[in-house]
């Protein structure tokens, strides 16, 4: 956490703060009625919970009001004052360097309750010194682990930060510890043993994503999923069964190994039954042939750029597009496929006040290319599959399977092997473009990545 800030910053927020109202709210009136019904099970004396907040949150699921209770009153902060807290506290997350160990909540809370001690108080001490307290109080060091769903192997490596293993310890352990219950009342025995039994089944198979992560422990599990999902669908940019119409690589964080779909048929009074899903996930194996041949495509490269803490502009928008194709490599529905490896193009290829269809489609067939043959065939494929997206968006309608959506997929997958090559050539979108601008009107040839990091015909 950073907190060497200015003085006048500190006492600008300090100044926002006392601006912020607090308001007293008198208890609710307790019901007057007789009341015939059974006895509680339980009351609560609100004297007693001073440390709960109340709130309220909006349509969006966005909180509006935090209150706390102050005897037989409660202290409030909302409207406009609770608009201009969240405020402050969104700004500290990032002047403070806070974005990767807490939350905004987080961050709100620990301003709500420095305004309400002032309130009660009367003392403003800092309240970055205050929050930086309870930083430390809360930031533990947290390990987490996720099943990788469609996805077995032999061969351990570590990608992106994250740690990949064929197996889980830990996971191990938990299936032991369920069955080990043996004084335990029969129900809570049965119970442990068909848990035990649906873990084994549904995960037991699995290659294992960990990631460890120093921040406050549920934040931390929100960025370790985040962390974990980001390395899954780089990892994905890379395989090529997902770049098909009708198959995708799942490898979801989390997700059960295996679930197809089940359709329960009756024809002609014949009862049958079909586990097969829509759209086949194919089953990946991490062995060492397998590794060798995505650090070939440039697995390694990508691992070097998602680690650098500084960026250019072009290596973030490239590590964006490959994050976007390796979503469409996951994903089973073609017309979701369509849209977001659309997505992916327009990110790279087209800017601002420019038509997309005159000029991303030349760019595209210009870098993935290997002749004026190609080049014309990669242009009226991407037409054409930019419609069935544009048929998608604003009318609804699924997206064709032919011999175009198909190709335009190949066209994806070459694209994946080259941006992180294309990334380390380059500083700005602005400098790509224009030197993709030059060879079109040179007649030149991009450079081929090493290896089979090229075009694929």
């Amino acid at each position: 956490m950073k907190t060497d800030h200015n003085e006048k910053y500190v006492a600008s927020v300090i100044a926002r703060l006392q601006r912020i109202a607090v308001d007293v709210r008198p208890p609710a009136p307790r019901p007057t009625g007789r009341y015939d019904g059974p006895p509680p099970i339980a009351t609560f004396d609100t004297a007693t919970m001073t440390n709960v907040r109340g709130f309220e949150l909006s349509a969006l699921d966005e909180r509006v009001m935090l209150e706390v209770p102050d005897g037989g009153q409660y202290l409030r902060i909302e409207g406009e004052g609770f608009v201009a807290l969240k405020k402050i506290a969104a700004e500290m997350v990032v002047k403070c360097e806070l974005a990767d160990v807490v939350s905004f909540a987080f961050v709100e809370d620990a301003l709500f309750d420095y305004r309400i001690a002032a309130f009660k108080s009367s003392e403003w001490n800092s309240p970055i010194e205050q929050l930086e307290k309870r930083v430390e109080e809360s930031v533990q060091d947290c390990s987490f682990s996720f099943p990788l769903s469609g996805s077995r192997g032999n061969r351990a490596f570590v990608f992106c930060g994250v740690d990949f293993q064929p197996d889980c310890a830990e996971f191990r352990q938990y299936l032991v510890s369920f069955l080990q219950c043996d004084n335990a009342p029969e129900a809570e025995r049965l119970a442990n043993q068909r848990t035990a039994e649906e873990w084994s089944d549904r995960f037991g198979q699995s290659m294992w994503a960990s990631v460890n992560i120093t921040a406050e422990p549920q934040h931390a599990k929100e960025l370790a999923l985040q962390h974990v999902t980001d390395a899954t669908h780089l990892l994905r940019a890379l395989c090529f069964a997902g770049y098909h119409p009708t198959r995708h690589v799942a490898i979801v964080p989390g997700a059960p190994f295996f679930e197809p779909n089940l359709t329960l048929a009756t024809v002609g009074g014949a009862s049958s039954y079909y586990p097969d899903p829509a759209a086949k996930p194919e089953l990946v194996w991490f062995g060492e042939d397998f590794l060798a041949s995505l650090y070939e495509l440039g697995l390694k490269h990508i691992d070097n750029l998602f680690r650098k803490e500084s960026k250019s502009e072009m290596e973030d928008l490239c590590l964006r597009a490959l994050i976007t194709l390796g979503s469409v490599a996951g994903m089973s529905d073609v017309s979701d496929k369509v849209v977001y490896g659309c997505t992916a193009l327009d990110m790279l290829y087209s800017r601002d006040q420019e038509p997309i269809l005159a000029t991303m489609p030349k760019r595209l067939a210009t870098e993935v290319g290997v002749d004026l043959a190609d080049r014309k065939k990669i242009l009226a494929v991407v037409k054409a599959v930019y419609g069935l997206r544009s048929g998608r968006v604003h009318g609804g309608r699924a997206a064709e399977l032919n011999a175009q959506t198909r190709d335009f997929f190949l066209y994806l997958f070459n694209l994946a092997m080259r941006l992180p090559f294309i990334a380390s050539r380059h500083e700005t979108q602005a400098q790509y473009i224009g030197s993709l601008e030059d060879r079109m009107l040179g007649g030149q040839v991009a450079d081929a990545p090493p290896r089979r990091a090229r075009p694929i015909k």
